[in-house]
Parts: structure tokens; C-alpha cells; sequence
């Protein structure tokens, strides 16, 4: 009896232990599982956490590598033009957006202002004033001006009077002087030499030293560079007719050019009072140069034209005082543009006046023996070389023979027709 109670106790001893011993495991797994529940859940916040940084990362990067790309297409645009020859660059920049720019000259020329400047010019020339605002205004002053401005000889006489204007970078004080030692030495009475210069860069104050010397500078405060030579032309253009009304032609011509006087004095007294006189070296289908990082470089966008206007040479040409005055009155008018003799011929198209061949100026350099012929040639930068040009003309006086009038109108007459 004694012995089943004990096994009876033992067993419930035994159930007992059991018990706590399955509790136990019940509330092991239970924590087990929260830990778990609780690692998937800081897992999957953690997750959640890098999505969110890696989206905001993505979105603080975007404007970066989009600059980054951009930056890409840009270098390897440049790459392709190095590599590619004009044509192809020419194919490159005509089209924008899938819309090629170009455009033919000879049905669709217009240039900005898409007025009738032959009409406004008129209208001014009479003393109207116009609704039209400019948009080339020529905001700059005078510095140095010639002090004898326009003193020629007694105005009973009856000779043709000149202004040559010479082109002149600021910088190129040796060749200004070679010139007044030179060809500028022998202008007769009729003739008034003057130089055309805008501001150095550097400050240097030479210039007014020069000024004050020779009396012969027409210089604004503008910096003297290529890019701003159309803005010298139409400073040159402003100081004739406010200051030099008085003369009948200008002649301009750039400090490399050798000028044959004599020739000079023979030309203008054959084209006596032709007041249509724009005359120099005929450029009469040149196309734009469309080839990028060139100084000549003009896009599609600024001119989308298949050729330019007929138009003169900068180097030298004769311009009668008539033509610019309206030339003055109408610069105002036009979109600006750095190529000046260009831009020039763009005006003259819009006014209608037609730019004619001058045989008689030499666009490229030739034989100090061949400058017998010549009023201006090109080429002629070197102290020596134009000292014995000169010494050669001075000796060997030829006749000068310039075409006839009725010549130079059908010539004229001839290039337009083609």
C-alpha cells in the first residue's frame, strides 16, 4: 500500500514536472517568435530605410548627371567637329530640332529690320521722324578727333575732295607711322588723311601722345578688336558725315594696304560727281563660312542664308559722301554684325544700292613693279617694302588709266544681271 502511494506521488510528482517543463517550452517559443517577428520587422524597416535614402540619393543626384550628361554630349559634339570636315559640320549646324535653318538668298533674303530702310532713310533725309525703333544703336563717344577736320583747299576749286580713312588696330603704331612717311606724305590739297582707332585694352595712353602729335585720330571708347570692327566702320561712317560733310568721296583702305596717290588723284577726277560711287573689289556670290571656332563663324540661327549679299572688300573702297550719309542714317536700323564689310554690303542690299568692281585695287599682294597700275594694294604691312614701293613709284610716274564710266556702268549693269 505503502509502495503505490509513493508511486502514485511520484507520478504526479513526475506530471507535474512535465507540466512546467511544456509551459516553460510554450513560453521559450513564444519569446522566440516575438524576437523573430520583432528581427523580420527591423529587418524589413531597415530595408525600407535604404530604399528611402537611395530614392532621395537618386533624386539629389538627378540634376548632377543630367549636368554630367549634358557636359558628355557637349565633348564629344566637339570631338565630332574636330574630326569631321566643314561639310559635315555644316550639316550639323543647319538642322536644330529636327528643322533644317537653311535658306535660299535669291527667293527668301530678309535681314532684321524687315522694314523698307530705302523708304525710312528717306523719310529721314527730309527731316521726318520715324515710329521705328533702332535696334543698333551706337552708344559711344568720341575721344580724339582730327584737329584741321576738313580743311581742304579753297573751296573755289574744283577738284574732288577726299577723306582716305585708314583701318587701323590700335596697336599698330609703326605702321601708322610708316604711312605718314611714306604715301601719306604726298595727299594733295584735295585729300585729308585720318586713322581709325577704338580703345587698347592694356590703358595705355600713347594714343593721346599720338593724337596731340599729328592731329590725325578718330578714336571712341570702344576696345580695338576684331569682333568690334563693325563698330569702327560705323564710328568712321558717323565722324565723316558730322565732321567732314564737306568732302565728295571717302576712301577706306586697312594699314597693310600701299596707296598710289597719283593714281588716287586720277580715279577721282574721272568719277567726278558720281554720286552713286561704292566701288572696290566685287565679291558677288561668297558664301557664310559655317565652320565653328573660325573668327568668320556665323551660325545658322544668325543668318540662315545659302550665300551673302553682293558686297565689297573692306581692305579699300570708295564710297561717294551721298551714299554715306544714308549709309549713316540707315545703320541704326539693322541687326548688327562683326563682319563689317558684310555687314555693309547687308545694308546696301536693303537700300538697294549695288556695290561695282574696282580692277584698279589689288586684293592680293603683287610686284612692286605691277603697283604702277594699281590705286591700293594689299600686302604691304613691312616698313621696307612699302619704302620701296614708294622709292619705285616715285621714280617711274605712269599714266593712270581708269576705266570710263560708261565702262564701269556696264560692268556693273553685267554683274547684277548674272
Amino acid at each position: 500500500m505503502k509502495m503505490y502511494e509513493f508511486l502514485k506521488e511520484s507520478v504526479w510528482h513526475f506530471g507535474v514536472c512535465l507540466y512546467y517543463i511544456a509551459v516553460e517550452e510554450k513560453l521559450l517559443l513564444s519569446e522566440m517568435s516575438r524576437d523573430e517577428d520583432k528581427s523580420i520587422d527591423l529587418h524589413i524597416q531597415k530595408t525600407t530605410d535604404l530604399l528611402n535614402i537611395q530614392k532621395e540619393m537618386q533624386i539629389k543626384l538627378k540634376p548632377k548627371m543630367e549636368e554630367n550628361k549634358l557636359e558628355d554630349e557637349k565633348v564629344k559634339q566637339k570631338q565630332f567637329l574636330k574630326e569631321n570636315n566643314t561639310k559635315k559640320q555644316i550639316k550639323v549646324n543647319k538642322v536644330v530640332g529636327g528643322i533644317s535653318l537653311k535658306k535660299s538668298y535669291d527667293r527668301e533674303f530678309k535681314y532684321p529690320l524687315n522694314i523698307n530702310l530705302k523708304q525710312l532713310v528717306q523719310k529721314l533725309e527730309s527731316g521726318n521722324k520715324s515710329s521705328v525703333q533702332p535696334i543698333n544703336e551706337h552708344n559711344y563717344h568720341f575721344l580724339y578727333t582730327p584737329t584741321n577736320s576738313c580743311l581742304f583747299e579753297p573751296n573755289n576749286s574744283t577738284r574732288s575732295k577726299i577723306v582716305v580713312l585708314v583701318k587701323s588696330s590700335v596697336n599698330n603704331f609703326e605702321r601708322r607711322e610708316v604711312i605718314r612717311r611714306t604715301w601719306g606724305k604726298y595727299l594733295e590739297k584735295n585729300m585729308l588723311l585720318v586713322f581709325l582707332l577704338g580703345l587698347p585694352s592694356n590703358g595705355n595712353l600713347a594714343i593721346r601722345k599720338e593724337s596731340t602729335l599729328y592731329g590725325d585720330i578718330v578714336q571712341e571708347n570702344f576696345i580695338d578688336s576684331y569682333w568690334n570692327n563693325t563698330v569702327k566702320m560705323i564710328m568712321a561712317y558717323r565722324w565723316a558725315v558730322s565732321f567732314c560733310d564737306t568732302s565728295d568721296y571717302l576712301f577706306f583702305v586697312d594699314d597693310d594696304y600701299f596707296v598710289n596717290i597719283d593714281n588716287l588723284q586720277a580715279y577721282i577726277t574721272k568719277v567726278k560727281n558720281n554720286k552713286l560711287l561704292f566701288s572696290g573689289t566685287f565679291l558677288g556670290r561668297s558664301v557664310p563660312y559655317r565652320a565653328n571656332g573660325s573668327k568668320w563663324f556665323i551660325a545658322w540661327e544668325d543668318y540662315p542664308f545659302d550665300r551673302w549679299p553682293p558686297y565689297l572688300a573692306g581692305g579699300a573702297y570708295f564710297v561717294s559722301m551721298p551714299l554715306a550719309r544714308k549709309f549713316n542714317l540707315a545703320f541704326p536700323f539693322v541687326k548688327p554684325m562683326h563682319i563689317d564689310d558684310v555687314y555693309l554690303g547687308i545694308v546696301a542690299k536693303k537700300l538697294e544700292i549695288r556695290p561695282s568692281q574696282n580692277k584698279d585695287i589689288g586684293y592680293r599682294r603683287v610686284t612692286v613693279q605691277s603697283l604702277k597700275r594699281y590705286i591700293a594694294c594689299h600686302g604691304y604691312d613691312k616698313k621696307e617694302d612699302v619704302e620701296k614701293a614708294l622709292t619705285f613709284i616715285r621714280q617711274k610716274k605712269v599714266p593712270f588709266k581708269p576705266p570710263k564710266m560708261v565702262e564701269q556702268i556696264k560692268m556693273h549693269q553685267r554683274i547684277f544681271k548674272e
